[in-house]
């Protein structure tokens, strides 16, 4: 099984450099919702979100929290732990910039 930062990186695609893209995918990936917003809103959420995703303090405190696999853990299981563990460290990073 990959490691976390593997995963990580594969899933959310860090050689992207458009920020907005980059978002998009992040928000898909974690399954965050900017649903009933504006579309300027919308957009600035997501450049904010795509902004905290793609830091290097995100990606070391949710690597530090997911840890390796636990013991018999499927490799589908550890990413759904994992964006488990990104949503609430996102919207602590959203809340406290």
């Amino acid at each position: 099984m990959r490691t976390f930062k593997e995963l990580w990186a594969h899933e959310i695609g860090t050689s992207l450099r458009d920020t907005k893209a980059m978002a998009e995918r992040s928000v898909a990936a974690i399954g965050v919702s900017t649903g009933g917003l504006a579309q300027p809103e919308s957009d600035a959420l997501a450049g904010r979100i795509g902004d905290v995703l793609v830091s290097e303090r995100f990606s070391d405190a949710l690597a530090s929290e997911v840890g390796l696999p636990r013991p018999g853990e499927t490799e589908e299981e550890y990413i759904d732990r994992a964006a488990a563990v990104s949503r609430r460290l996102l919207a602590r990073d959203l809340e406290n910039p």
